[in-house]
């Protein structure tokens, strides 16, 4: 169930750079810095599990959960397309949870695209983002995105256009979302081609997209009431646009209400809401806004426990930096609560 991506690094590149994804990934799997030296469980659900490196000479291997299929895939895609409208907008709300798990950590993906998002399973329950080569922290430099895809802003030489934003993810999935519901290449293609690399083009790029986006979202395909959501994504204007995955998820729910068999889902969602959650259940945005429920308080890393496979490949390293030595600590430890008693110990940490 593990792939190993071989990353081979030439004198000429900055390892520090390629290094990034590394760093990416652990931040969002909630690893910490101790954990560097060894395989470690990926705390997260919104990407495909990272869960650790070696770094041998020039080149750097990384260990990711196994993965197989994705939404460029042409069966995938006829499957989706198969599935009901209201059932079409859960799919898109959950792939928009992921993302709002990436903003809340402060990382702009950069390059989201069919591709990058997908299944571990052909049934659409679990969605997992890839590719965290071109991600970068909020207000830090953009590094570049794909063609098609990427907002026009990114297009720009001036210098505020190459600063990350959330917008530049919301631009990339809305044109990814509306790519899924087919009737759109036309428009993805005309970027392709540098339709926002020309200033004086900007607005008939707008207007390609808006003729794509009544083609993907026509009344006859079901979704014809989330076309105004999508529109709204992908404006070319940043002052229009949504400055968030939050504010995409909130007004696509609005819509998915009325649509038909969604208050039937409704119904279900919020009875099973009483019952027990269990462990590790991912944290829907969109889920929780339904049935009223509050995000619950972040918990603390729990140092994962060691295999044979950790021991073996724990002596390597992705990173430069030395362990720390172990030192001796006074830890006071509670033996009574009611009498509030203590005693010291000394332990190694």
């Amino acid at each position: 169930h593990v792939v190993v991506k071989k990353v081979k690094l030439y004198p000429s590149d900055d390892k520090d750079f390629i290094l990034r994804e590394v760093t990416m990934l652990r931040q969002v799997c909630k690893q910490r810095s101790d954990d560097y030296k060894k395989i470690s469980p990926c705390r997260s659900q919104a990407i495909a599990s990272f869960v650790g490196c070696i770094l041998d000479k020039n080149v750097i291997y990384e260990f990711h959960e196994k993965m197989t299929w994705d939404f460029a895939n042409s069966s995938i895609r006829d499957s989706y397309l198969r599935l009901k409208p209201y059932k079409r907008v859960i799919v898109m709300l959950d792939i928009i949870d992921r993302f709002i798990e990436l903003h809340k950590l402060k990382i702009v993906h950069s390059d989201i695209k069919p591709q990058n998002i997908m299944l571990k399973s052909k049934d659409f329950s679990e969605i997992r983002i890839i590719d965290l080569g071109l991600a970068n922290f909020e207000g830090k430099d953009f590094l570049g995105g794909t063609e098609g895809f990427r907002p026009p802003e990114t297009y720009s030489s001036s210098k505020k256009g190459k600063i990350l934003r959330f917008a530049n993810d919301v631009f990339a999935l809305g044109m990814t979302l509306a790519g899924m519901e087919g009737d759109f290449s036309y428009a993805i293609s005309l970027i392709q081609k540098g339709c926002f690399r020309v200033k004086e083009d900007i607005n008939f790029c707008s207007d390609m997209i808006d003729m794509g986006l009544r083609n993907a979202f026509s009344i006859d395909k079901g979704l014809g009431s989330i076309f105004s959501v999508i529109s709204q994504a992908v404006d070319s204007s940043l002052n229009n646009r949504f400055d968030s995955m939050e504010k995409f998820s909130d007004e696509l729910l609005k819509k998915f209400k009325k649509l038909d068999g969604a208050e039937s889902f409704i119904k279900v969602l919020v009875d099973d809401s009483q019952k027990v959650e269990s462990p590790g259940t991912f944290q829907s945005y969109w889920r929780n806004k339904l049935i009223g429920k509050k995000e619950p308080p972040k918990s603390p890393v729990v140092e994962p426990s060691e295999g044979i496979f950790e021991r073996i490949i724990r002596f390597f390293t992705c990173g430069s930096k030395k362990p720390k030595k172990n030192k001796k600590y006074i830890v006071a430890i509670p033996i009574d609560n009611r009498k509030k008693e203590a005693i010291s110990k000394k332990i190694i940490l």
